[in-house]
């Protein structure tokens, strides 16, 4: 039986051993490589409507979806630090 929390946010529905039906079962999340809109913009300390100014003059970071989320990876994030460093620097120059 899953514990409460122990894969799930949720408490699982069925209530049986997955393990013995042959899936993998773990008590590890797996760090999430990516972030949400929300999230990242709480990380960079922007604005949802900021985030969406950049990205209609196409400065904003690539997204992807994952169903109806749209999330930003942080390779992509990287990118967009490395990309703003370099805008700055241009203008300061």
């Amino acid at each position: 039986m899953i514990e409460r929390g122990a894969f799930f946010d949720d408490p699982p529905c069925l209530d049986i051993d997955l393990s013995r039906r042959g899936f993998f079962v773990s008590n590890r999340r797996l760090p999430m490589k990516s972030q949400s809109i929300d999230e990242w913009c709480k990380a960079h300390g922007l604005s949802r409507s900021f985030f969406y100014a950049l990205q209609a003059r196409g400065e904003g970071p690539r997204t992807f979806k994952v169903g109806r989320c749209t999330r930003i990876s942080q390779n992509a994030n990287d990118e967009w630090v490395t990309a703003r460093e370099a805008a700055s620097n241009k203008v300061a120059a």
